[in-house]
């Protein structure tokens, strides 16, 4: 297969993803999706500690990781988002908002792809592993943002019909962020530090991350 025919493709698929007028693409596609590009910035965020001269295994470790994390967080929230629509009689229009999701969450995944060439061009400029936290996590707010961007063109029409599925989709976001964030300080550590040994969790990975927020927030 040529260049020019793969960039084609590459290009259809993200047009299929992010215009909210495209037909809607299949859930295994949109899995296949979050697989590949979760781990092409996985192995970006890992890439750390190459830079630094520690090892490339944090690369793999990150690139199975953020995938993992997407997969997780909405394997999670799952039950609690389809529990509300049958609680709030809109039942019907569940399935429309998992595709949505899925488009979302695939979304998301792209858009980190995409941006991964900063990471590296600011890992190569000699970031303080600090300031590679920071960098990634702020990636990861734009993702999310613009992901539900995607949601919400997909979900219109269901929008402006009724009121309430904008209540449920609000509560269903913010769900998902606050299990998201207990569950990247679960997964951690994303990013390699050439100074601590190659681990794939934290040896106090299930800790609980809000109360350690509260503890460096208060003392």
């Amino acid at each position: 297969m040529s260049h020019t025919s793969t960039l084609t493709r590459a290009d259809d698929t993200l047009r299929a993803l992010l215009r909210p007028d495209a037909p809607a693409m299949s859930l295994p596609k949109l899995a296949l999706l979050v697989a590949l590009c979760g781990a092409f910035q996985g192995a970006m965020m890992g890439s750390y500690a190459l830079f630094n001269g520690g090892s490339a295994l944090f690369m793999v470790w990150a690139a199975f990781k953020v995938p993992l994390f997407l997969g997780i967080a909405a394997a999670l929230c799952f039950p609690a988002l389809r529990t509300l629509y049958y609680l709030f009689g809109m039942s019907e229009q569940f399935a429309p908002t998992i595709r949505a999701l899925a488009a979302a969450q695939a979304a998301f995944a792209a858009i980190l792809a995409a941006m991964a060439p900063f990471t590296l061009v600011f890992y190569a400029s000699g970031l303080s592993y600090r300031g590679a936290l920071i960098l990634n996590l702020s990636l990861f707010a734009l993702a999310g943002l613009a992901a539900q961007n995607v949601a919400r063109g997909r979900l219109q029409s269901l929008l402006k019909r009724e009121s309430r599925h904008f209540k449920l989709w609000s509560i269903g976001f913010a769900m998902w962020a606050f299990v998201a964030v207990q569950l990247a300080w679960n997964l951690r550590p994303f990013i390699g530090s050439p100074d601590v040994a190659v681990q794939f969790l934290r040896p106090d990975a299930f800790s609980n991350v809000y109360l350690a927020l509260w503890k460096i927030l208060f003392g």
